[in-house]
């Protein structure tokens, strides 16, 4: 399915300068000429470029691996696909999840797109040649929706002592993405330095598009988290109870998201939002506080936390991108190659050869259907069908289509929702 996604030209990526102070101390690329390499930090930030310009720097350690060059952009076989890919199980898919942005309202504030970042100040015509001649001066762009978009200048996610990544060649996501995530991460072991690897599923392919098992996953802003558990496994996909749950590190975790990066969305079931809930609870945090954040048991119409099925062996995290997604806003128009394969389920007509002791009945549990669907399908004016002979059977189908991308609206980033006390201990 990766395959038939739109192939944006992916390039070396850019070096890094700092956004708002009000967005936190974390360090977001600028607009130099692209590096031999870059790597995401374990703090959060983007190693930046060597240049006159630099200050000393304590080193990092990588964890995320630059796009590939220009010479294999257009490849269709991902390089990292290597020994660190697993199988994906299926029960993964995230439909359900809402793809507009969420109304956080003037209770809660919002926040300029980033103002301090010169790429947002281009004029149109800047961005145009930029596109034509130095697609890779403007970092990682975030296209369309999360259920309908692409991605350019990707960074891939890469295995380190605090994450294990469950497929590789769905690691890629936009430069905030993967600096959000390796920051919340970071947190969790400031607290906890003996926690084990974390296990981090799918973000997105590395040119973006339909990812299977989602809807979403597409733009560069999703990934798909497991949780910590007491006995240490470090097994991708098990469902949390409580029982094995480590809620004091995976508590951690989402605190951390909330508090250290735009998170726009955070799916978590019912079940496991309730355990976490009363943990964050018992160890001091304010009530109010968590129930602005917790879609369980409050009335918050604007919970961060919310509930989607399937998501009680995984949590999925959507990011604002308030650089990558305006940025891909506006250079959309100007991108030579602006398709988009669309996935939609309809129903549709399977030839299927009668094995002998078959009935209607059989048949219409087999497929999904109704006796009355496959006597319309085949004009039978009975209930008899004959072993041996083929009939079309409705069944509902994966049907594709090619269409230009449409950009999405421009949206402001809302105030993070921070405690209004220091941080609980415990």
């Amino acid at each position: 399915m990766r395959g038939r996604a739109p192939l944006f030209a992916v390039v070396a990526l850019g070096c890094a300068s700092a956004p708002p102070a009000v967005h936190g101390p974390l360090t977001l690329p600028g607009i130099p000429a692209p590096p031999p390499e870059r790597v995401a930090a374990s703090d959060g930030g983007i190693r930046p470029c060597p240049s006159a310009n630099a200050a000393a720097a304590p080193p990092l350690t990588p964890t995320a691996a630059r796009a590939p060059a220009p010479s294999d952009a257009l490849d269709d076989d991902d390089s990292l696909a290597d020994s660190e890919e697993a199988p994906y199980e299926n029960g993964g898919i995230d439909d359900g999840e809402p793809d507009a942005p969420r109304d956080d309202g003037a209770a809660h504030g919002s926040l300029p797109l980033a103002p301090a970042d010169p790429r947002l100040s281009l004029s149109d015509e800047e961005l145009r040649r930029r596109v034509k001649l130095d697609l890779a001066s403007l970092g990682s762009l975030s296209l369309g929706t999360p259920a309908a978009g692409g991605l350019v200048n990707p960074v891939a996610l890469r295995s380190s002592a605090e994450l294990t990544i469950v497929d590789a060649a769905a690691s890629w996501g936009t430069e905030e993405t993967v600096a959000y995530l390796t920051r919340a991460v970071a947190k969790v072991y400031e607290r906890h330095p003996n926690t084990p690897p974390l296990q981090v599923g799918h973000l997105s392919s590395r040119r973006g598009g339909p990812l299977s098992p989602h809807r979403s996953h597409q733009s560069g802003r999703d990934v798909d988290l497991g949780y910590y558990y007491r006995d240490d496994k470090g097994t991708w996909y098990r469902r949390a109870t409580a029982a094995n749950l480590d809620l004091e590190r995976t508590w951690a975790l989402v605190r951390a998201l909330v508090t250290e990066t735009d998170a726009e969305y955070i799916f978590i079931n019912t079940s496991v939002q309730k355990l976490l809930k009363d943990h964050a609870q018992r160890i001091g945090e304010d009530p109010t506080w968590l129930d602005g954040l917790f879609q369980v048991g409050s009335r918050s119409t604007n919970a961060i936390v919310r509930h989607v099925h399937g998501h009680d062996t995984h949590m999925h995290v959507r990011f604002y991108n308030p650089i990558a997604a305006e940025l891909g806003r506006r250079t959309l128009p100007y991108l030579p190659d602006r398709r988009q394969v669309e996935r939609r389920e309809e129903e549709g007509l399977v030839p299927y050869r009668i094995h002998k002791g078959e009935t209607l009945a059989v048949l219409a549990k087999k497929f999904g259907t109704s006796v009355a669907a496959i006597q319309k399908a085949n004009r039978l004016r009975n209930l008899k069908v004959v072993a041996g002979r083929t009939y079309l059977m409705p069944q509902k189908v994966v049907v594709e289509r090619t269409k230009r991308m449409q950009s999405a609206p421009r949206v402001t980033v809302p105030a993070r929702r921070l405690p209004p006390r220091p941080p609980a201990t415990g």
